[in-house]
Formats: C-alpha cells, sequence, structure tokens
C-alpha cells in the first residue's frame, strides 16, 4: 500500500530497499527509510556500502536501528559472499582437460 502511495512522486523508492528493511524488522518504518536512501540517491547495490556515519548522515540516529542496518548489511554481504563462492568454478573443463597439440 505504502508503495504504490510514493508512485506518484518523484522519488522512485525501491522495491529491494523496501524488503530489506522489512526483513532486518524495521516494518513500519520501511518505506520511510527506503524514501530517505532514495532521497540521497542511495538504490540497493549502494545500501551494501553503507557504514555507521553514512547512517548518521542520513539522519539515522538512533543506536539500535543503526544496528539492525549495519547487522543487515553485513548479513547481505555474506550471503552475496557465499552465493559468489557457490557459483565460481572450481576448475574449468579447459583446465582440467588435456591439450593435444597437433
Amino acid at each position: 500500500g505504502q508503495i504504490e502511495a510514493l508512485s506518484g512522486l518523484d522519488v522512485q523508492v525501491s522495491k529491494r530497499v523496501v524488503r530489506f528493511f522489512e526483513n532486518i524488522g524495521l516494518m513500519k518504518d520501511a518505506t520511510a527509510y527506503s524514501r530517505l536512501l532514495a532521497e540521497n540517491e542511495v538504490d540497493f547495490d549502494g545500501l551494501i556500502l553503507l557504514q555507521d556515519h553514512h547512517l548518521r548522515e542520513l539522519g539515522i540516529v538512533k543506536l539500535g536501528i543503526r544496528n539492525k542496518i549495519l547487522y543487515g548489511i553485513a548479513d547481505l554481504k555474506a550471503k552475496r559472499r557465499a552465493l559468489g563462492a557457490a557459483l565460481k568454478p572450481t576448475g574449468s573443463a579447459e583446465e582440467s582437460a588435456p591439450r593435444h597439440s597437433d
């Protein structure tokens, strides 16, 4: 409901960012935090780069909220690393195949 209400405004709120805030337990403020990031041109990929001082600059001053966001970011980074490791080939077919010279 709230995302649709914002769609007519000049700032595009990322549904992925809203979901991030919902997933870390900030349900009622997910859209507000997402809008704050959008107004500062922070998209989902930029979200992962945020650090504590960035959150303070954005006006997020409550320690508990900042900790939840930073923990959520760390969790996202860990999941991305795990996914990258799972997708990385351990040895390509070219490397393991014997080479024949003609």
